[in-house]
């Protein structure tokens, strides 16, 4: 009964042994191409970190409806005027939504012409290049560095200690929902 407790034992430690390498190479890889893909971000969304900051002025806009948990809600669109060297541009900013009536959204529109100041952040070699939001590919690059980090720790640990009980322990608490599904 022993030998066959321990066989049983040895069976599971290796299966658990496979599940767990499998995990963490898995883990490994998944981490290497978040972080390799985060250094081309700024390729991909354009570098808006050297854009620099203007003001512009809304000249005019539109309201938009749209269909949120069944409900309608009124979203204001400005469009903007702002001007670099002496050259004017035009842009459409996306503003407040959430509005509960088109009327009320259309307030909000009518008091901004004219008066709102917008700051725009446009590409000193292309003013024309705008956007309201600097930098935003940053946050998006650490956030795949950060996840990109944790797979790879988590790989790595793993892997060294594919041999202990515990992370066998781990991976079969892991399936114990599917025992009880059947």
């Amino acid at each position: 009964m022993a030998t066959r407790l321990n066989g049983l034992q040895s069976a599971a430690m290796r299966y658990c042994k496979i599940r767990v390498t499998t995990a963490s190479v898995s883990s490994v890889m998944c981490a290497v191409v978040l972080i390799v893909l985060s250094f081309f971000v700024r390729r991909w969304m354009g570098d808006t970190g050297t854009y620099t900051p203007t003001q512009g002025t809304v000249r005019g806009g539109s309201v938009a409806a749209e269909q949120h948990k069944g409900a309608v809600t009124y979203t204001v669109n400005y469009d903007v005027e702002y001007t670099v060297s002496n050259k004017k541009y035009y842009t459409t900013v996306s503003g407040p939504g959430g509005f509960g009536t088109r009327a009320y959204a259309q307030s909000a529109l009518d008091s901004a012409i004219n008066t709102r100041v917008v700051t725009i952040y446009v590409d000193p070699s292309d003013p024309a290049k705008n956007t309201t939001i600097r930098n935003r590919e940053d946050y998006l690059m650490m956030g795949m560095l950060v996840v990109g980090g944790l797979a790879l720790t988590y790989g790595i640990i793993s892997y060294v200690l594919r041999d202990n009980p515990i992370m066998c322990g781990m991976q079969v608490a892991s399936n114990v929902h599917s025992i009880f599904r059947n």
